[in-house]
């Protein structure tokens, strides 16, 4: 039985479950009249990959003479994303808006330093993260954020108790100018 992208068109929730289904109907013919499938399947679906043992996955790949057959790295019980990045070729298992958004995140906590600007945006940069959805991306970069602080000595202490004495000594140089 030969299908094209026979997902086109459903609902995830279905896509995630037609492998399922689908078995489940070759078992039934299968008891009633005794017969057998083999089924080549085409698609794009990471849920049927991640439902397909990843010996009986094989990937189309375009090359210059023409298209290649390759087997496939993913297969039964392999993440989503990882399914989307590896089998389907994607830069990233995210759109592009959030890709930009993470580059813009990890771009601020690398410019961070010890001014008052800088050590004022830590606190708002822990607050993103913390609203991040995905764990992985979430402990990436408050683990950037830990290492960048560590960079600046800020590693033991509280953000704020640093701020307190950096704006402390700033106020006691201003002070000493201000006497000369």
């Amino acid at each position: 039985v030969i299908l094209d992208e026979p997902d086109k068109g459903l609902h995830p929730e279905m896509s995630r479950e037609f492998i399922a289904n689908l078995i489940k109907c070759a078992e039934s013919i299968h008891k009633s009249y005794n017969c057998t499938f083999q089924f080549v399947i085409s698609s794009h679906s990471p849920f049927f990959v991640s439902d397909i043992p990843k010996q009986n996955v094989h990937c189309l790949n375009r090359t210059e003479d023409g298209v290649e057959i390759t087997d496939s790295t993913m297969g039964l019980l392999s993440s989503i994303p990882d399914i989307m990045k590896n089998t389907f070729f994607l830069g990233s298992p995210f759109g592009n808006v959030a890709n930009q958004y993470f580059k813009r995140l990890q771009k601020e906590i690398k410019a961070l330093s010890a001014n008052v600007e800088s050590l004022d945006r830590v606190d708002t940069l822990q607050k993103i993260i913390d609203t991040l959805e995905e764990p992985t991306v979430k402990m990436f970069l408050k683990q950037e954020l830990d290492k960048k602080l560590y960079e600046l000595g800020l590693e033991n202490m509280e953000i704020k108790e640093k701020l307190i004495e950096y704006h402390l000594k700033e106020i006691q140089r201003l002070r000493g100018t201000n006497n000369d």
